[in-house]
């Protein structure tokens, strides 16, 4: 009797570990993971490079004037709001909230910071307006940073950008994606960065 316990706990182990680890039944959405284009992949201490393909994003927002190390706080004071409209207006969310950039983000530098929300259509309100930005290809820096910590590796990306021979021209793109730390006990919140991938 024992020995059948053991056997259908194994059983059930086995099913759910293969279901879990099925890659087929996994359907990551569009947005949250864009096709990879033709190009180069790079590694560094601090992030991982690789080009992207996005398509166009409409970003209900609002533009601070600002650090970038402010970023967290912009975030969490813009996110609430920007939700009641979407609720309001019936909107969908197409991605995570993000900070757009005219300039390369620099620490300590004041400098106008757009943030906003991705959705399905143009609206506009009181304070809160929509960006568009047009699809297009797009170098991807996971990075090890929070958000709003970025200042040096924007510098970093840049660089390996450029020595790569491509152009650096807005908008630079922020945007935070929470994974597990390694013991799956904590959630940990990394910076995106995204800049136009431009020869």
């Amino acid at each position: 009797m024992q020995n059948n316990r053991v056997i259908l706990c194994l059983s059930v182990l086995l099913v759910v570990f293969s279901a879990c680890s099925n890659p087929s039944e996994q359907t990551p959405k569009e947005e949250e993971q864009p096709q990879t284009i033709e190009g180069f992949v790079a590694a560094d201490e601090n992030f991982v490079l690789t080009p992207k393909k996005r398509q166009e994003m409409k970003v209900l927002g609002r533009h601070y004037k600002a650090k970038p190390e402010e970023l967290k706080t912009l975030i969490i004071g813009t996110a609430r709001e920007v939700n009641d409209i979407i609720l309001d207006k019936k909107c969908i969310i197409n991605g995570p909230i993000m900070a757009v950039y005219q300039q390369l983000p620099k620490e300590g530098v004041i400098q106008d910071i757009f943030v906003g929300i991705p959705i399905n259509k143009t609206i506009s309100q009181s304070n809160y307006e929509t960006m568009r930005i047009p699809k297009g290809k797009f170098h991807k820096a996971k990075t090890n940073a929070s958000i709003g910590e970025s200042s040096n590796l924007w510098e970093q990306v840049s660089k390996r950008v450029k020595a790569d021979g491509f152009k650096l021209e807005p908008p630079y793109i922020e945007y935070p994606s929470d994974t597990r730390n390694a013991e799956m006990t904590t959630v940990v919140t990394q910076a995106n960065l995204l800049l136009p991938y431009i020869k």
